[in-house]
């Protein structure tokens, strides 16, 4: 399994475990001195209108709920509540759901942000990715030119080879014509010179006895 997989789970499962304590604590801070600040005037009210003319000073407006108003119901329309209890309750309930909604809305403001970096990371790379593509392209490109520079100077090199044989070749070859032809003037300047050492023979001898 690839390493940085692991890694990541890893990175995941501690942010998640650690932004979980701290939303839990978030949570609770709400209720740190509830009983002091709100209960105590709560469970002195006695009709629901004064208990909405608090609700309206500490909570915030709900577009779902209205004051004195929660999405349940907490008993029976025939058993008795005390008013008291009645109040805590929805009020605890309301000031419950507040707490969660601002959770809940800072988490999904986190991960709107999460997507938008998402998304600017990855046109990021595409643009790096085509950088590396485009430099890739032009490497290849100097090395195929430096191959077709190379290929080019090695056959050239070759035909000047090739020349130089050629001219050897041919430098041999009239140095052996030209020995060959020194070779038949030396045998026939031999032929010559034999001949005029025979007619000057003659010529002695013809001298010596007067045969003139």
């Amino acid at each position: 399994m690839d390493t940085t997989i692991e890694n990541n789970d890893d990175e995941m499962t501690t942010w998640v475990n650690t932004k979980t304590r701290e939303d839990i604590q978030a949570f609770y801070n709400n209720f740190e001195n509830i009983y002091d600040d709100y209960l105590v005037k709560v469970m002195q009210f006695k009709t629901t209108n004064d208990y909405v003319e608090l609700e309206k000073t500490i909570t915030k407006p709900d577009a779902l709920l209205k004051p004195g108003k929660i999405p349940i119901r907490l008993h029976k329309p025939e058993t008795k509540v005390n008013p008291a209890v009645f109040f805590v309750a929805v009020f605890l309930i309301k000031k419950a759901g507040e707490a969660l909604r601002g959770i809940i809305e800072e988490t999904l403001y986190s991960v709107k942000i999460a997507e938008k970096d998402y998304e600017r990371i990855k046109i990021e790379n595409e643009e790096v990715l085509a950088g590396c593509a485009a430099m890739t392209k032009r490497i290849n490109d100097m090395e195929k030119e430096k191959g077709d520079k190379d290929l080019t100077s090695g056959l050239m090199i070759a035909d000047l080879e090739n020349r130089i044989r050629n001219l050897e070749a041919d430098v041999t070859a009239k140095e052996r014509i030209i020995l060959e032809k020194n070779e038949t003037i030396n045998s026939l300047w031999e032929k010559i010179n034999a001949q005029d050492r025979e007619s000057s023979y003659i010529n002695v001898r013809y001298d010596k006895y007067g045969c003139r």
